[in-house]
C-alpha cells in the first residue's frame, strides 16, 4: 500500500494519461514515457542541495566500502551494483542525520586526501532499499531518480532498460 486513497490514485493516473506519461491498453495502464516522467523529479529535487559532505581519501574503493557497512549506497555506488560496466571514483551514501555524518567523518579521519571521494547525501525522502552482495543499496527506481536529479540521466540508461525496456539511442 502506498498510503494514498483510491480517489487520489485515480487522479494521479488520470494526470499521467493526460500528460502522456502513461496509456491504457487492454484495461491496464502502462508507462509510455518513463524517461519524461523521471525528468520531472529533477525539476523539484536537486542532488547538490542534498549533498552534506565530500571527503577525499587515499584508500582503495573496496576499503572505503568495507568501512561503511551500514550506510545505504546511492547514486554511482548503487548503480555499480546494477551495471556490469559503470564504475566511478566516488562512493555515494545516504545519511539520516548529522550524527551519522559525524560518524562517517570519524571513520575517515586521518586518511590522507586521495583519489576516492566519499559523498554523503541527506536521505530525503527516505529511500526504499534492497540488499545486494551484503550491501544495502537504493532500489533501481530510486537510483535512477537520484541520477536524473544529479543530471546524470545517461548514466542510468541501463536502469531505464531494466525497468521499462527503454533504450537510449546514441548519435
Amino acid at each position: 500500500s502506498a498510503g494514498i486513497s483510491l480517489g487520489r490514485a485515480n487522479k494521479i493516473v488520470k494526470w499521467l494519461v493526460q500528460k502522456r506519461f502513461a496509456e491504457k491498453r487492454n484495461g491496464k495502464y502502462y508507462l509510455s514515457d518513463p524517461s519524461g516522467l523521471a525528468a520531472l523529479f529533477a525539476l523539484e529535487r536537486d542532488m547538490n542541495s542534498l549533498l552534506l559532505k565530500k571527503i577525499s581519501v587515499n584508500l582503495s574503493k573496496e576499503k572505503v566500502l568495507q568501512q561503511l557497512p551500514k550506510n545505504v549506497l546511492c547514486m554511482d555506488s548503487a548503480l555499480e551494483k546494477y551495471s556490469n560496466y559503470y564504475r566511478s571514483n566516488r562512493v555515494c551514501v545516504y545519511a539520516n542525520n548529522e550524527k551519522e555524518v559525524k560518524r562517517i567523518e570519524k571513520i575517515f579521519n586521518g586518511a590522507s586526501s586521495g583519489h576516492i571521494e566519499v559523498w554523503i547525501f541527506k536521505a530525503s525522502p527516505l529511500p526504499e532499499t534492497i540488499k545486494i552482495k551484503k550491501k544495502i543499496v537504493t532500489t533501481k527506481l530510486r537510483t535512477l531518480i537520484d541520477l536524473v536529479c544529479d543530471n546524470k540521466t545517461f548514466y542510468a540508461k541501463d536502469l531505464f532498460k531494466q525497468l521499462w525496456g527503454a533504450e537510449f539511442l546514441e548519435s
